[in-house]
Order: C-alpha cells, then sequence, then structure tokens
C-alpha cells in the first residue's frame, strides 16, 4: 500500500473533527476514513487502531513546547500566571475541537481521560507552583492552594465551555483579547494579588 504524506494528517484532521462533535465511541474508522477521503486501511497503516489516532491528535496539537517556553523564561509568578492564563485561552480559541475532546473525556471520566493527563497535569501543576510562589512571595493572598488552583482552572476552561448557562448572558460574544483581559481581572482580582 503506499500512503501520500497527507494522508497521516488528514486522518488526524478528519478525526478530531469527528470526536470534537460526536465524541470517540460514537465515531468509527469508516467515518473518519470517509470524512478524511482516505482508504480505510491507512488507519492502521499509520496509526494502529482508532485508539491510537486519539492520542496522536493529542501528540500532534497539543501544545507543551508553549510550557517549555514558560520553563525557560525568568518570570515573577504574576508574570507566570498571566502568561498562562493568556496562552490557554488563545490554545482554546484556536483548538476549539481539542478543548472538546477534552471537555468530553474529562467530564465522563472516560478510560482515556488519565493518558490525557499526561498533556494537561503539566500545565495544571505549572499553575499550582506559580500559585505556591506567589502566596510565598506575598503577591497573591489566598487561604487554600487546593481551592485557588481550581477556581483558576475553572475561570480558565469555563469561558470557552458551551453551556445552557450561556443563556443567561446579555453581552457579546466577545473576542479572545477580551475574554482574556475579562479572566485576567477576575483571576487577579481573586487572588487578592498586591
Amino acid at each position: 500500500m503506499t500512503a501520500s504524506p497527507d494522508s497521516k494528517m488528514k486522518i488526524l484532521l478528519a478525526a478530531k473533527k469527528m470526536f470534537a462533535e460526536q465524541g470517540f465511541d460514537a465515531t468509527s474508522v469508516r467515518q473518519i476514513c470517509e470524512e478524511a477521503g482516505v482508504n480505510l486501511a491507512l488507519v492502521s497503516y499509520h496509526f494502529g487502531g482508532k485508539e491510537n489516532v486519539f492520542y496522536a491528535i493529542f501528540e500532534q496539537f497539543f501544545p507543551l513546547e508553549k510550557l517549555d517556553m514558560l520553563e525557560q523564561e525568568t518570570l515573577d509568578p504574576v508574570q507566570g500566571l498571566r502568561l498562562v492564563v493568556t496562552q490557554t485561552l488563545l490554545f482554546f480559541d484556536q483548538e476549539p475541537e481539542l478543548h472538546r475532546i477534552m471537555e468530553r473525556e474529562f467530564s465522563g471520566l472516560s478510560p482515556r481521560a488519565e493518558k490525557l493527563t499526561r498533556f494537561t497535569f503539566p500545565v495544571w501543576h505549572k499553575v499550582r507552583a506559580i500559585l505556591e510562589e506567589g502566596r510565598r512571595k506575598e503577591l497573591f493572598q489566598f487561604d487554600s492552594l487546593d481551592y485557588a488552583l481550581l477556581l483558576v482552572l475553572s475561570a480558565l476552561i469555563f469561558p470557552k465551555k458551551r453551556s445552557f448557562l450561556y443563556r443567561l448572558n446579555t453581552e457579546g460574544p466577545y473576542p479572545i483579547d477580551q475574554i482574556i483581559h475579562f479572566t485576567w481581572q477576575f483571576v487577579y482580582g481573586g487572588l487578592r494579588a498586591k
């Protein structure tokens, strides 16, 4: 079998779209290949099966290099947290399908959710370390590190989450730069930052 160089990427893009729309379990390999316009056998050839396609999507599109950039920067906790807020919200805006897949997997506690923590937990551990350092340096004031972390993560995840609560909105929709600004104001104010 000869596979075109872009058949692998076509499969990944089609699977990302289908998994976001229908979920992993409701999406068949046949549907992915039809969407991609490739031969059914190419999923096995490139990936060895549907579950491997799923993880390959995260390998390809999840921006772990951004975390490396954060590690290399010498930022104070306020700057570091602002960078994480900005980059996380930009990522969700630029990769809505990946964000939707993550929502589906984590909210349903799928069998794949644990493996996805390999991608998300380094970011969340970095947020925790930034909060801890900010409190130690008296730049942030909060009682519980665990709850501060959960509330910051909720502020990052919720703005792009599709929810019936959006029926309560009377303003917007907002462009991503406004969403980043509002989220940062809320997080920074909530930490009673000096």
